[in-house]
């Protein structure tokens, strides 16, 4: 099947009138100044996403855009949009007496209650999952079908409006460089898009990317136009996204000599500062037609508050827009298995380990005792690997990286609907920090092990967040972490998951387990005085189990209901 992406001044309206599944590019992080058309400068702030998003002035107050290409101060519609006032924007001192009353009443950080649908497409047929290993947990399955190894063409379409032309008179051999030149270094690129995913595939993945056009479509800038909004605050201008056009009915089988459009990504030609776009929006878009899902959280503060996500060390949440977009992060370890690049070695057994950077496709695996609960863990060289270098802002920003992946069978249908990173309070693909907690949020230095405090163990006893979502804990624990060069080494200890019963007999108990933990467990008992505190068993002598890895204590009497035991014997689990 054959992807377009759709790079342009203008979108094409032909395919943007189709209602499909929407992945989106989150919202530049950080401040954005907009200029309105009498020259007023103003430092505007971006939220959201393609599918629901608004824009807050650097008084807290929320912007949109009206009929002229300016921007207004916001109130909700009833249907829960976000429209114009009559108050053109401007700071809040520089309004008259009556702006300024009615901008009070309107209150700071207006939100849109209303969110563009999300609707799924038909099922498709997908390649193969990847097939684990017996015992071992399979990778998420992808959002897409498309090829994700060898030699992969797509088309590129460049598209303009009526009124509004590319800025570049040699739009198409810009772009034809932005994509395929290998070393690509305008405006201080890290290299091309081709480059990036050569570079994170190791060699197994080469996209060629096929550039037409530009061609004129008939509407005006006004209907889809300039910059991208996601990152120039312009409301005129389109939202980078991909889009799968089939749950429409009359697009369910468009075909162009031959070839069905599946769906389409789209994006700019210029970025918020009006220089050529980098590749960073483009990666993060074509990421979706490979088959990887957003990771940030796709309905912000809708379910329970905003997650954190995975920031930005990763293509799919807001790390896009890393040193301008210029250079977006290295591809992680489940998102190189998820597409086949990688498979992340299970560790099961006691030693030391040296993990090599995820560049060459190297992760660990940790299992929990829920199936389809589990850890991962990476190396990421910030000062050797040039794609994550822009997350080398400090001497403790680079190491071991630790995530939490949830695709149990109930969670499996948030990561199928681009909704798993929505609850904060249950992230499906959860970021373990070194430092546990809020203020750990968009702080490198205190999410890399052993990182700025130094934090050199990870084992359910020293990180809240190392358990399973069932409070289930890793059979293996991490100590002794600690860089070396550009390899992470660490000790690795593991424990059994005990299963034991109690056999409470006359005269004494058995107690006895599953496998052979002699190294890790001792069992005994021991004869009490006294029945203070001790739980005594119908005399009958039936069996009592215990949960995994907790200590117990199991007393047993004889002689039918006496009130005070003749013998008594204990059996103690010690950890």
């Amino acid at each position: 099947m054959r992807h377009f992406f759709l790079s342009l001044a203008a979108a094409s309206a032909a395919l943007l009138c189709g209602i499909g599944t929407a992945h989106a590019v989150p919202a530049k992080p950080g401040l954005i100044q907009v200029t309105q058309s009498d020259g007023t400068q103003l430092t505007v702030r971006l939220v959201g996403d393609e599918r629901r998003h608004y824009m807050l002035s650097s008084d807290g107050y929320t912007l949109t855009g009206g009929p002229d290409g300016d921007l207004y101060y916001a109130e909700l519609s009833a249907s829960g949009k976000l429209i114009p006032t009559k108050v053109k924007a401007r700071p809040v001192n520089a309004l008259t007496a009556d702006e300024k009353a009615v901008v009070s009443r309107l209150g700071k950080e207006l939100k849109p209650t209303y969110v563009k649908p999300m609707v799924m497409p038909a099922p498709q047929q997908t390649q193969a999952p990847v097939l684990p290993a017996a015992g071992k947990p399979a990778p998420p399955r992808r959002i897409t079908s498309a090829q994700t190894t060898g030699r992969l063409k797509s088309l590129i379409i460049l598209v303009e409006s009526s009124d509004k032309k590319f800025a570049s008179a040699s739009a198409q051999q810009d772009f034809r460089n932005l994509l395929m030149q290998d070393g690509y270094s305008v405006n201080g690129a890290t290299g091309s898009a081709w480059n990036y995913y050569q570079d994170n595939s190791n060699r197994l993945f080469d996209p060629e990317f096929v550039v037409v056009g530009p061609y004129k479509a008939s509407k005006t800038s006004a209907y889809y136009a300039g910059s991208g909004q996601a990152d120039s605050g312009d409301t005129q201008s389109i939202w980078p996204h991909r889009w799968d056009v089939r749950v429409n009915s009359k697009y369910l089988d468009v075909r162009f000599d031959g070839v069905q459009l599946q769906g389409y990504a789209c994006g700019a030609e210029l970025n918020g500062g009006y220089q050529m776009t980098a590749i960073g929006t483009f990666c993060h878009e074509f990421g979706h037609v490979l088959g990887w899902p957003d990771f940030y959280d796709t309905d912000y503060s809708a379910s329970g508050g905003t997650a954190p996500a995975l920031e930005s060390f990763s293509l799919m949440c807001s790390g896009s827009y890393n040193n301008n977009s210029r250079t977006p992060p290295s591809v992680n370890i489940l998102e190189r298995w998820m597409v086949g690049w990688a498979e992340p070695e299970e560790v099961t057994e006691n030693g030391l380990y040296t993990l090599a950077p995820v560049s060459e496709n190297k992760g660990y695996l940790v299992q929990t005792p829920t199936t389809n609960d589990y850890f991962l863990l990476e190396n990421r060289d910030t000062r050797n690997n040039k794609w994550d270098q822009p997350l080398n802002s400090a001497a403790a920003c680079r190491g071991l990286l630790v995530y939490h992946v949830d695709y149990t069978s109930r969670y499996v249908p948030q990561w199928s609907y681009n909704t798993l990173n929505n609850n904060p309070a249950h992230e499906c693909m959860k970021l373990v920090r070194s430092v546990p907690g809020r203020s750990s949020y968009d702080v490198p230095q205190k999410t890399f092990f052993p990182g700025a405090n130094n934090i050199t163990s990870l084992s359910p006893e020293t990180n809240a967040d190392y358990i399973s979502w069932n409070s289930g804990k890793p059979s293996v624990s991490f100590s002794d972490i600690k860089l070396d060069g550009s390899q992470v080494r660490l000790s690795v200890k593991t424990k059994a998951n005990l299963k034991a019963e109690v056999s409470a007999r006359q005269y004494d108990a058995l107690l006895t387990w599953e496998g052979d933990p002699a190294a890790e467990w001792d069992g005994r008992h021991t004869a009490f005085g006294d029945r203070n505190g001790m739980q005594c068993l119908p005399h009958n002598g039936s069996v009592a189990r215990h949960r995994i890895c907790t200590l117990h204590r199991t007393g047993v009497r004889h002689g039918g209901q006496q009130q005070r035991p003749d013998l008594q014997y204990g059996a103690d689990l010690h950890l």
